[in-house]
């Protein structure tokens, strides 16, 4: 016989069982066991249900919605932070939040993407925040401007490359064409910005960068009737010289490692970067989203070092492929990354 309870984590319980014989008649009680629940209530995270994914969401007002895949016993309440920018820098933290849904008070930006997570609360400690969920708000079918999502190059990045591609992503269709006012600075309250007006494209190459610097942009969109939008999350890079090299040796990596493919998004073509600790056996294929696999970009041995590989946007066949999401993996030995890339035209 099975008979289940909520317990809480941490906890120690006794238990024991009789058989009951009718009549108010009992056997004699077994003589049990005892176990402790593993984990802490801080090990309990939240599961985002709603809105996730990059959900159009058509209210500037929505209610953000999650659960937890375990007994709440213990949970006290929720902190929920959210934010247009990936990092989660600024932010709006909302606690405490009593259930297991919150509906967000004043209006948040049209056309813009935010990004938002949660941490359950037992009056002690918080859990681990939830995976981070993403939604654009709208407030029509066809938005007049969108704030455009920073694409690449963003979180740091080192680029040896002398023209940088800055690149973006418009996350929803609108109703026109739109063109796009850059920033770019080496300061990270955007002051003394270089500012490039005008741009028909989702990308902008920059040229004439100090190597050495770190520098940091943002973008917005503008329609025909010179509407704007706010500003893209900043995206940060460092402008690097030419990988070091010692005594006419490349330095060989310590660890396996997959970059994310620059520019992303690209047209017409990007670079994937990887590096191998040890000789191994590489493949690098492209996939479309429905997993079939488009092109195949390396299938031979490596010798220990860092190499780079080009994908122009063509199949196995020579023929351009449509714009929209690819994924390509990199197996290297025992070594298997995926990562997603977006191709614009």
């Amino acid at each position: 016989l099975l008979h289940t309870f909520k317990l809480g984590y941490g906890q120690t319980y006794y238990w024991t069982v009789s058989a009951y014989y009718g009549s108010g008649n009992y056997s004699a009680a077994a003589s049990g066991g005892k176990f402790t629940v593993a984990g802490t209530q801080g090990s309990i995270t939240p599961i985002l249900t709603y809105p996730i994914g990059g959900a159009i969401i058509y209210s500037q007002s929505p209610t953000l919605s999650w659960y937890v895949n375990g007994s709440t016993t213990g949970i006290v309440n929720y902190k929920v932070v959210y934010s247009t920018n990936s990092n989660m820098t600024p932010n709006t933290t909302v606690s405490p939040v009593s259930n297991q849904s919150y509906h967000v008070t004043g209006l948040l930006v049209p056309g813009a993407t935010y990004y938002w997570k949660v941490a359950a609360y037992n009056g002690t400690a918080y859990s681990s925040y939830s995976s981070t969920g993403t939604f654009v708000v709208s407030t029509s079918a066809n938005p007049k401007v969108v704030v455009p999502l920073a694409g690449s190059p963003i979180h740091g990045v080192g680029i040896t490359e002398s023209s940088v591609m800055i690149s973006w992503v418009i996350p929803i269709k609108t109703s026109g064409s739109l063109t796009y006012k850059l920033q770019y600075s080496t300061n990270p309250d955007m002051s003394n910005a270089v500012t490039v007006a005008g741009i028909k494209n989702p990308y902008q190459i920059v040229n004439d960068l100090q190597t050495g610097k770190t520098y940091y942009w943002r973008v917005r969109s503008s329609n025909d009737n010179g509407l704007y939008s706010s500003y893209s999350g900043v995206g940060k890079f460092v402008k690097n010289a030419v990988t070091a090299v010692e005594n006419n040796k490349t330095v060989i990596p310590t660890k396996f490692s997959v970059s994310q493919n620059y520019p992303n998004p690209f047209n017409p073509s990007t670079i994937i970067k990887y590096a191998l600790p040890q000789a191994s056996h590489v493949t690098i294929k492209i996939y479309n989203m429905l997993g079939q696999e488009v092109k195949m970009l390396v299938n031979s041995d490596r010798s220990a070092g860092t190499y780079q590989v080009q994908w122009n946007g063509e199949s196995d066949f020579g023929r351009k492929v449509a714009s929209g999401a690819y994924i390509y993996r990199v197996v290297a030995g025992n070594n298997i990354v995926t990562k997603k890339m977006i191709l614009l035209k």
